[in-house]
């Protein structure tokens, strides 16, 4: 799966995308190739939702490379959940992200003022 050449255009990528891409750091891109060795594009549109909207499809890598790395066994036979792990007694994991409140500033526009508690 080749999650760095971009097959959505510019205006359409999200900021998290670009920014790894503009930064030319390839210990970044070799980390999340690695994490996603192995993963399966059930839908075939994984690249382009990790292009464009980012969030959901990084979290979802990471929580297969934690799975990898536990050694544990994924089903990818199901269109549903995420990850159907069929060692040690078999469990099912649906990654889901919190994203910003509607109308609130992304994360990844960066605030320059101290969080208030």
């Amino acid at each position: 799966m080749d999650l760095f050449t971009p097959i959505v255009s510019e205006e359409q990528q999200h900021p998290n995308f670009r920014s790894i891409c503009a930064q030319r750091n390839g210990y970044n891109w070799d980390v999340l190739n690695d994490w996603a060795r192995g993963f399966k594009d059930r839908d075939g549109k994984f690249v382009h939702e990790f292009q464009k909207t980012f969030d959901t499809c990084f979290w979802r890598l990471y929580v297969f490379a934690v799975l990898k790395q536990y050694g544990l066994t994924v089903d990818f036979s199901h269109p549903a959940p995420d990850f159907l792990v069929t060692d040690k007694g078999g469990f099912n994991v649906e990654a889901t992200v919190a994203l910003h409140a509607k109308d609130a500033v992304p994360e990844y526009m960066k605030s320059e003022e101290p969080m208030r508690y």
